[in-house]
């Protein structure tokens, strides 16, 4: 451990740089106060090293200087890592979003802003107007009228800006590329949790707090839903559009999946057992009475598996790549994948989820193991993407759907770009701890979660969430449909 730490801790360069002498004390106060970052970084690269970390903690009264020790003198004429080097220790923390603001600017202190609710209607309805007197003006924003811009104007609109009151704030979903920083009062920042619908039914989970090593109860609300929306259309043009892709898994699944296994010594079966014509024959020889069992039965071989296919469902899916619409892409890789697994008879359910704060999160059913593919089938096309990706809740939820199945093989596959957030606090190392407890309590009960991922900057988090050889992340959103039927072949076998 201790190797591997300061070899992080040189890499990210926390080390004193003067060449001046400084005590054993201050050069230890120095290492704790860096560890965090050197830590992150070293259970990315190494996670196995956190079950050694964990252990050493275990320990009374555990001396911190054989874990992180001290700052080291760094020769400046050996070549420095480079700040972006350092930058990678914070890559969970900072929460590694592609759409980060391109350009910030600082604002003038409040003591009090009000938080304003936008107002949809008013901006749907609202009439477009042309301004022949081309002086543009910045007022304060009500949540009315008009729509959120996110191209990046700060630069021209600065001297603007500085006259607003910025009184009230809104919150939508919408990405931004510039950013105006103001301080505000604390509290106005206290995180957004929504109120639960009223009347529909629900059920509470935990959900893991890393800051505070503790599960938080009942913290959760998971709303299970019926998906209703039929969509024959999108399911004949996606097996119409597929008919090869599906031959084709259906060819290679064939192979494994129709492999027959022999029963000797049955009183009918597909041929004769020579081994017991032999031993009837020294019977005979001997006086005895021979056996009748003198046949072999062919019989497919039961693989025992259960799998449920969890999609995520929030907005993330509803961005583009260059094979098309994320969510699209989800659905007809589903629709193939199933079309093979119903003709070899195994037993899959489909759901999917997306959340709007730890109040509402939403777990959708497509097809429940016992339903049949041709019943639920029109239903895949009819999902639309909603909400934020607050993957614990619905791992937690599939996890108690798939413990009731007898099933000695059983599997999560989970297909989803992996990156946690949601309308109130699940960013960063928060989702990232909360995940990957629901990852273990699924193994506790003997239940296996895989990820496909289609999002480059998944390597940064996935290993940390599901383990090491618990996810693939797809080159190309087409491969989804070949990449489940290969994991499917996978755990056959």
């Amino acid at each position: 451990f201790r190797t591997c730490y300061l070899a992080t801790q040189k890499e990210l360069n926390f080390n004193w740089q003067d060449n001046l002498e400084h005590s054993l004390e201050h050069s230890r106060e120095k290492a704790i106060e860096s560890s965090d970052k050197v830590l992150n970084k070293l259970f990315i690269d190494l996670p196995g090293l956190e079950r050694i970390f964990d252990k050493l903690q275990k320990y009374e009264d555990p001396d911190s200087a054989y874990l992180w020790g001290k700052w080291f003198i760094t020769d400046p004429s050996k070549g420095l890592v480079k700040k972006e080097a350092i930058q990678k220790a914070d890559v969970i923390s900072d929460d590694l979003d592609d759409l980060s603001p391109s350009s910030e600017l600082e604002a003038p202190a409040k003591e009090m802003v009000n938080v304003t609710d936008v107002d949809q209607k008013a901006k749907q309805d609202y009439t477009l107007q042309h301004h022949f007197e081309k002086v543009d003006t910045i007022d304060d924003y009500d949540g009315v009228w008009r729509d959120t811009d996110g191209s990046d104007e700060l630069d021209e609109h600065e001297e603007a800006l500085d006259e607003l009151s910025l009184q009230n704030t809104v919150r939508v979903d919408d990405p931004v590329h510039t950013m105006y920083r103001s301080e505000h009062l604390r509290n106005a920042f206290i995180p957004i949790v929504g109120e639960a619908k009223t009347d529909a039914f629900f059920i509470h989970y935990d959900e893991w707090d890393t800051a505070k090593k503790q599960y938080q109860k009942n913290y959760c609300k998971v709303f299970p839903a019926e998906a209703n929306k039929i969509d024959e259309k999108y399911l004949i043009g996606t097996i119409t559009d597929n008919a090869l892709l599906i031959r084709q898994l259906r060819k290679k699944m064939a192979r494994v999946i129709s492999e027959r296994e022999q029963s000797r010594r049955q009183y009918y079966g597909d041929e004769i057992d020579l081994d017991m014509v032999v031993e009837n024959y020294a019977e005979l020889q001997a006086g005895k009475s021979p056996s009748e069992r003198v046949y072999i039965q062919q019989q497919k071989k039961q693989r025992d598996i259960s799998i449920l296919l969890l999609m995520d469902l929030s907005l993330s899916t509803d961005a583009y790549t260059n094979e098309g619409r994320i969510l699209d892409i989800e659905k007809q890789a589903v629709i193939c994948f199933a079309e093979v697994l119903e003709e070899f008879y195994s037993r899959f359910q489909i759901d999917g989820f997306s959340s709007r704060t730890r109040n509402n999160c939403d777990y959708v059913n497509v097809k429940k193991f016992d339903e049949s593919w041709a019943k639920a089938k029109n239903k895949v096309g009819g999902l639309e993407p909603a909400g934020y990706t607050r993957i614990g809740p619905a791992l937690r939820h599939a996890t108690a759907q798939l413990a009731k199945e007898k099933s000695r093989k059983r599997w999560i596959i989970l297909l989803s770009d992996g990156k946690p957030n949601d309308y109130d606090r699940y960013e960063g190392i928060y989702g990232v701890e909360d995940i990957r407890k629901a990852v273990l309590e699924a193994r506790e009960q003997e239940i296996y979660i895989f990820t496909l991922a289609i999002e480059k900057s998944a390597k940064h988090y996935l290993p940390r969430m599901f383990g090491q050889s618990q996810f693939r992340i797809l080159a190309h959103a087409s491969h989804l449909p070949e990449a489940l039927g290969e994991f499917y072949l996978r755990i056959s076998n």
